[in-house]
């Protein structure tokens, strides 16, 4: 692989992995009403999940679909699905109360990397990656090295919007702010589902 090509992907990863979608409503959902730190699982969760499945991609995996075309709309109901409770979840978080014990716990690790095998934003984005970037010739780990850059990058760009989630929290808890704001982003969350929906 050459440098230029590798920045190229590196640049993909980067848009891809900022950009408004399901991974980072949920990451900036989870700094607001739980903090940065405390959201940290949930990232490292979707990196390693979205690693994994952008390996098994690129080693293949993706011809799955081409010999059961069912697989893809099936896993888009269920993953529409999922996106949609937790679209409700995040909507009816209620109100940040430092003072007493949250009735839910911050999404976590495994619940990330879950959620990466059902995203429907996820598929496309990797499907993508590994159509532009990935050939015949692409060696073993050249793959291993794209797929661990796509996460480390993404871990980054994931953060930054727990980050962000976290500075709103003082200014969200007073009056019914966060409440408002967690409806917003319950809607956006579910709202992000037409472009995905329309493919």
């Amino acid at each position: 692989m050459t440098l230029s090509l590798y920045l190229a992907f590196c640049l993909y990863a980067v848009v891809t992995s900022i950009t408004p979608g399901p991974n980072n409503f949920m990451a900036l959902a989870s700094g607001v009403n739980y903090g940065a730190a405390k959201t940290i699982p949930l990232v490292a969760g979707i990196c390693f999940g979205f690693t994994i499945i952008f390996i098994l991609v690129a080693l293949g995996i993706n011809t799955l679909f081409i010999q059961f075309p069912i697989l893809m709309p099936i896993l888009k109901l269920i993953g529409c699905l999922y996106i949609l409770y937790l679209s409700y979840l995040i909507a009816f978080a209620g109100k940040l109360n430092p003072s007493s014990e949250k009735k839910t716990k911050a999404l976590g690790f495994w619940n990330g990397a879950f959620f990466q095998w059902i995203n429907p934003k996820s598929w496309i984005v990797l499907l993508g990656a590994v159509s532009a970037y990935i050939k015949t010739t692409t060696a073993m780990q050249e793959i291993f090295l794209m797929g661990i850059s796509y996460g480390l990058i993404g871990f980054v760009c994931v953060f930054l919007w727990a980050i962000i989630g976290d500075k709103l929290a003082d200014y969200l808890n007073k009056g019914n702010r966060v409440i408002i704001f967690n409806r917003i982003m319950g809607g956006l969350l579910a709202l992000s589902l037409i472009p995905i929906l329309s493919l």
